[in-house]
């Protein structure tokens, strides 16, 4: 079940807070986790609302061998 508007809110709210604090969380609750990739990019598209800095550009890690 894809989560609902309020969790993907406070998800991204948790998200902006540790931005803010410059900080790390150990996970997302999870009763605001996301369950698919696209729970992923609500959260991330409403955190981008939240903090309304524009993109200036994309980052990829490349890390795994296979990918490379």
């Amino acid at each position: 079940m894809p989560l609902g508007p309020a969790a993907i809110d406070r998800a991204a709210a948790l998200l902006e807070r540790a931005r803010h604090d410059v900080t790390t969380i150990p996970a997302l609750p999870e009763d605001v986790r996301p369950h698919d990739l696209a729970d992923a990019y609500a959260i991330c598209d409403r955190l981008d609302e939240r903090l309304g800095w524009e993109v200036a550009g994309w980052y990829l890690g490349a890390t795994n061998p296979a990918i490379q």
